[in-house]
């Protein structure tokens, strides 16, 4: 991110800004107080953020490979993938696709959104559509996207308070002795509504784990 500073009356650019160093975090209501540097010098937070630009946009997904690849009668081995695009578009960037991880077979990503009357916690219940603060932990959520004076979360006292990450991974070969359960649904991806091949035959003999962890988000107002 490039961020664009406004500075408050009688406050100059001087070189002091270039003493932040990497893991500086501005508190929120600290606009236009003194800032005193592990260095011994003081200078004045910025009265306001005047311009956010994005500079890059990676994009994370799930790639559908087989094992041996190309092959079609070889058994999916799922990639976890990100590419780069040009921000706010849908052209890819000259830098491309990296594979992060092999046998991810799933990665979701649920926002915690705090809503009217915001009190700091959040409710789930994950059982309909937008029937909690949680956004895309059921199929059917509505992000807003399409018509956003409708959409639940259009509230603007919401706030944003975590992220959860959802992982599934699977083994590298079968287990002719396990039977796994059938994978119901990881968040809003729902395996039951069109019969998933990872619920059928040897696939179900591959052990698979699922790891979920919270992202708590700093920084916002």
């Amino acid at each position: 991110m490039t961020i664009g500073l406004s500075l408050g009356p009688g406050a100059t650019y001087s070189d002091q800004y270039g003493q932040m160093v990497l893991g500086t975090t501005l508190l929120q209501g600290a606009a236009g107080q003194a800032w005193n540097l592990p260095s011994g010098r003081t200078i004045q937070l910025p009265e306001e953020i005047g311009a956010i630009g994005m500079l890059e946009e990676y994009r994370y997904f799930v790639r559908q490979e087989r094992e041996v690849p190309g092959v079609a009668a070889n058994r999916l081995a799922p990639v976890l993938t990100r590419a780069r695009y040009y921000p706010s578009t849908d052209r890819i960037h000259p830098e491309g696709a990296l594979d992060l991880a092999d046998n991810v077979l799933d990665f979701q990503v649920a926002l915690a959104v705090d809503q009217s009357p915001a009190d700091g916690q959040i409710l789930e219940f994950g059982l309909a559509a937008d029937d909690d603060e949680i956004l895309y932990n059921f199929p059917g959520d509505d992000d807003g996207l399409g018509n956003i004076a409708a959409s639940t979360w259009a509230n603007p006292a919401s706030r944003l308070l975590y992220l959860r990450i959802s992982t599934v991974v699977q083994g590298d070969r079968t287990d002719p002795t396990f039977a796994g359960a059938v994978i119901d649904r990881v968040e809003d991806h729902d395996y039951t509504a069109a019969a998933s091949v990872f619920n059928t035959g040897n696939y179900t003999k591959i052990r698979k784990r699922l790891l979920q962890t919270i992202v708590e988000v700093r920084n916002l107002p």
